[in-house]
């Protein structure tokens, strides 16, 4: 019974640096572009 909220609890996580990640690479990419746009 402990072991399904604790699937939960690490599921939400999990998603959350999955986004996070996405954010990251979205805005590593944009930075890339000014930069390339700069020279």
């Amino acid at each position: 019974m402990k072991a399904a909220p604790d699937m939960n609890r690490s599921a939400k996580p999990s998603s959350a640096l999955k986004i996070a990640a996405g954010a990251s690479v979205l805005l590593a990419l944009l930075l890339m572009g000014f930069i390339f746009a700069a020279f």
